[in-house]
């Protein structure tokens, strides 16, 4: 059974399930950057989690602009043991 139709067995009307989201804790709070890094960060693994990467890549990058991260996603069978 997928989730999906877990969920709809619930009773949640349909149009529910595609606004799910995730609740942000208040208490968090917002990340401030702190002294320039630099050099450069290889991530490479899964291509599962290529984009999340890339997107945590492209955040990062506004925080440190002289941080060079390379993104792989050469299969789960590259990332470490």
């Amino acid at each position: 059974m997928s989730l999906l139709s877990a969920i709809a067995g619930i009773g949640m009307p349909a149009p529910a399930i595609a606004q799910l989201k995730p609740t942000i804790d208040s208490q968090i709070q917002a990340y401030v950057r702190g002294n320039p890094i630099d050099g450069t960060l290889t991530v490479t693994g899964s291509d599962t989690m290529k984009l999340l990467t890339q997107r945590w890549e492209s955040k990062l990058r506004e925080f440190y602009p002289d941080f060079a991260i390379q993104v792989q996603g050469l299969g789960s069978e590259t990332g470490p043991p």
